[in-house]
């Protein structure tokens, strides 16, 4: 699971907001007013993958102001994930609060069983990363400012989304280059409820992995 910021075509202040004709996207229509002082508009676009490089799930209707941790919070996928109690999990970036459900990688790592899973986390965690880099190169719109109204972004993009996983169904050849995977350094408080069932099912997910290597 993963993020990616999409810039807007700026607009002045307010203008998004008294277009918005869908109280669905009421909170969208804010991201002008809250991204003035960085000086663009942007869309927080949240996904996961499969290790067939497959979207699973797209959530595209965040200003880019608001955090990773709150818009998995409100996540529809928050809910289906954490039913299954720890048997089936997701890897995130330390933007994350760790979860039995939702494994992030040690801030700290103190011995070779925490650097080892480290290291085993970022090499399956990148394929978001590979996904977020080739859905852009095949939709260069998502590389630019999107100049369409901003009551259809959000379409636009989980459609983009979409096709990209219509192009892995029919075996679409590309020569997308690896994507780098970049981590998120960011220190935040979160609002989590399982902090010792998550640090607990990781470090038994450690000592497995590297009991195995």
């Amino acid at each position: 699971m993963a993020q990616f910021m999409l810039p807007i075509r700026r607009r002045k202040i307010y203008k998004a907001r008294r277009q918005a004709g869908a109280s669905t996207y009421k909170a969208m229509y804010r991201f002008e007013e809250d991204n003035v002082e960085k000086q663009f508009a942007s869309i927080n676009v949240q996904a996961t993958c499969n290790s067939r490089e497959w979207f699973t799930s797209v959530d595209a209707t965040w200003p880019g102001s608001v955090h990773d941790s709150r818009i998995w919070r409100n996540s529809s996928v928050l809910p289906i994930i954490s039913g299954y109690q720890g048997q089936a999990i997701l890897l995130g970036d330390s933007g994350y609060a760790v979860a039995p459900w939702l494994i992030t990688p040690y801030r700290n790592p103190r011995n070779q069983v925490e650097i080892h899973f480290n290291n085993m986390h970022k090499r399956n965690r990148v394929i978001i990363e590979r996904c977020f880099g080739q859905v852009k190169k095949r939709f260069p719109i998502l590389m630019n400012d999107i100049r369409v109204r901003l009551s259809r972004i959000p379409k636009l993009i989980v459609s983009c989304f979409v096709l990209h996983n219509v192009s892995k169904f029919v075996n679409d050849v590309n020569d997308f280059p690896d994507i780098p995977l970049e981590e998120d350094d960011e220190i935040v408080e979160h609002e989590n409820h399982n902090p010792i069932q998550g640090i607990q099912r990781r470090n038994g997910l450690a000592q497995i992995l590297y009991a195995q290597r």
